[in-house]
């Protein structure tokens, strides 16, 4: 929500861009918040992830999966033989009381809509999902495929920090990281066979999300747009427009403009996203892009190095 900021406050905001090159909690324009990452809080999902970044964003993301079989000719386009991704998103009233009413469900619905957009636009990822796929003996023209479908629940805990949509996208991939799955095998019947799974704990394997995304999102602020938030003047000159990476919520709330960049590791733009009023040049958009997706790659290699640490601590345990 967005921080309701006092008329010094803002100056403040603006003489520490304009004269120091530093914002608010002392970060650079590119400099983003340190996260922290904690795995399998929830025993009873496939996978689950909770994301805390400094400054009040706390994210729990948990996943499902089902086995989902169809049939496909076998001359198909690989497109038709994918996976799928669902999602649902909810507010904590609880824990954050701020974000009750129909505020949040405004907010909720327009995050399902982003991560729907993030993920089926990676069509490697949709492709991992594929678990198998057999030509039938009693119809050698078609395919019997078998993917994996995932249900992705993310709760927001707190969401003070601000630019609430790169905590969930991290949540997100965490959980998906986790996620266990079992092993398929074909089973031969009268009507032609089926995918069965091996539940066995040596054959459960975790999913690949080296395909998957996440986000990072920057703000725009100009020192003309910010004078008119505050009211006061300046003169009629070329003013500097800044980009700064993962805004905190005092920076969103004095944003003329926000973007937003869904990419992997590969840096392979999933979705763009751009909001608000100010107008931005061609030119300036094009670099905060380039700026946002190097930062995705960033990022996806920072968690799953964390991952691993992970994995390794578990391992090292009597």
């Amino acid at each position: 929500m967005p921080a309701d900021l006092s008329h010094v406050e803002k100056r403040n905001i603006l003489w520490l861009l304009r004269e120091h090159g530093v914002r608010i909690d002392g970060r650079s324009f590119s400099q983003t918040r340190s996260v922290s990452l904690q795995t399998d809080v929830l025993p009873s999902a496939a996978g689950s992830a909770r994301i805390l970044v400094r400054g009040g964003n706390d994210v729990l993301a948990s996943t499902n999966t089902e086995l989902r079989q169809f049939d496909v000719a076998i001359d198909a386009d690989t497109i038709l033989k994918k996976g799928s991704v669902g999602f649902s998103v909810e507010f904590c009233g609880v824990a954050s009381p701020e974000f009750q009413g129909r505020g949040s469900e405004v907010v909720e619905v327009e995050l399902v809509s982003l991560l729907e957009s993030m993920y089926s636009s990676s069509a490697e990822f949709l492709l991992h999902l594929v678990a198998g796929e057999r030509k039938l003996a009693s119809n050698p023209s078609v395919l019997r495929v078998c993917c994996w479908e995932i249900y992705v629940d993310v709760l927001i805990l707190g969401a003070s920090g601000g630019n609430i949509v790169d905590a969930v996208s991290y949540a997100v991939r965490s959980a998906i990281a986790t996620t266990f799955v079992p092993a398929v095998f074909w089973q031969e019947d009268a009507l032609g066979g089926s995918w069965e799974l091996d539940e066995r704990a040596e054959c459960c394997h975790r999913l690949d999300v080296t395909h998957a995304p996440v986000c990072s999102s920057g703000a725009f602020m100009s020192e003309s747009f910010l004078a008119e938030r505050i009211g006061s003047e300046i003169p009629e000159l070329v003013v500097p427009q800044w980009l700064i990476l993962d805004p905190c919520a005092e920076e969103e709330s004095l944003a003329g403009c926000t973007i937003s960049v869904a990419g992997t590791k590969h840096r392979q733009i999933c979705a763009v996203w751009k909001s608000g009023a100010e107008p931005v040049s061609l030119d300036l958009t094009l670099e905060a892009t380039r700026l946002c997706e190097t930062e995705c790659a960033l990022l996806c290699d920072e968690m799953d190095a964390m991952l691993v640490d992970m994995d390794r601590s578990d391992l090292d345990e009597p």
